[in-house]
């Protein structure tokens, strides 16, 4: 009796054990086929990549929805990896069927906005482009030059530091190409009493071919040439040549304006705006809806432009200026057909440094 009794005792505790061994190896299945990584379903390969409208740079930890026939949503990535990334991603299905498929990532926004396609063999061309992007610089990992002792995020913003006399200005390149018509706004801070007498502003129109560009900045505490009133000023800001980490630079200046009244220029929070359409450009500061300038500069013919943050001093002291709430926006994708025989022909290598630190003469 008492080894029926133990006989059943073991037996039950076997099936007890393979019970909890197969409830444990269908939830592990489960979780696999659910869609938090790709696996293969079917013959073809569904490919193409995640990048910026220069389509060199690939943006990493883009969450890849798709479905295939109407059946529940499942997802890949584009790799976390931010060297060597080219923002690949791939998926698979059978011919026949009908594949929804869009790109997704928190303050990214991508065009096309999906892809409806069916599947008649392998497909390596469904490519997503950068339209849209915000950067509050909460993460530090975000795309800016982190290694420059001069530049770097701090508690949810951006800095950057001019220390004179080695340098007068320093600039720093977004990660991220833009089209031929677009804009970049920031919310830009300095307090005169704690991080010295300057300016800031945003730099745009950069390719890497020629020997000039342009910046929009604000002097919120004015300087000797402008009486110390408040005022903006549009440059066109010509390479001359080249020091250790940086340009020699000449600025000559298109369009300014003061503020005695302090309608639009905060002494200490600003917010710069750059609408670049090729040609055509409009400067904003604050809310206002009328841009303080509107008319042509000079540009090249190009298909991509890169832009990024700056500040300045020439008072003789260091100074810093901080950035937050970058916003990017294409306004269209319009390509202009590349000729190169127009580009200058002064090599500037400093163009392609991510952080310039320049002397302004």
């Amino acid at each position: 009796m008492t080894k029926n009794l133990k006989r059943k005792e073991g037996s039950t505790i076997h099936k007890r054990r393979f019970i909890h061994f197969a409830l444990a190896f269908l939830g592990i299945a489960v979780l696999f086929f659910s869609g938090c990584r790709t696996f293969k379903v079917g013959k073809y390969k569904i490919s193409g990549r995640v990048t910026d409208v220069e389509g060199r740079k690939g943006i990493p930890g883009v969450r890849i929805n798709y479905k295939i026939n109407y059946s529940g949503w499942r997802y890949t990535w584009t790799p976390n990896s931010k060297i060597g990334n080219r923002g690949d991603w791939s998926i698979w299905a059978n011919e026949g069927d009908r594949v929804l498929i869009r790109a997704e990532k928190d303050n990214f926004t991508f065009q096309p906005s999906f892809y409806d396609i069916e599947v008649g063999g392998d497909r390596s061309d469904l490519n997503f482009e950068l339209s849209r992007w915000e950067d509050d610089f909460a993460d530090s990992e975000s795309g800016w030059d982190p290694n420059d002792e001069n530049t770097g995020y701090y508690n949810g913003e951006y800095w950057l530091e001019v220390v004179p006399p080695g340098y007068t200005s320093i600039k720093t390149l977004a990660p991220y190409a833009a089209p031929t018509s677009y804009s970049i706004e920031a919310k830009i801070s300095s307090f005169a009493s704690v991080d010295g007498y300057g300016g800031y502003g945003l730099v745009f129109n950069i390719t890497d071919y020629s020997n000039y560009y342009y910046v929009f900045r604000v002097h919120p505490q004015g300087d000797q040439s402008s009486g110390y009133v408040p005022y903006w000023e549009l440059c066109k800001v010509n390479i001359t040549g080249t020091i250790h980490q940086g340009s020699l630079l000449n600025l000559e200046r298109i369009a300014w304006g003061t503020d005695p009244h302090r309608n639009r220029i905060d002494p200490n929070v600003n917010y710069l705006k750059v609408q670049q359409d090729w040609r055509n450009v409009k400067l904003y500061i604050g809310s206002d809806s009328r841009p303080v300038w509107e008319d042509v500069i000079d540009a090249e013919t190009t298909d991509t432009y890169k832009y990024g943050l700056y500040a300045w001093t020439n008072s003789g002291s260091p100074y810093v200026a901080w950035f937050d709430n970058f916003i990017f926006t294409a306004i269209g994708f319009k390509k202009v057909r590349l000729q190169t025989s127009q580009f200058s022909t002064l090599s500037t290598p400093t163009q392609n440094l991510i952080t310039s630190k320049d002397i302004e003469l």
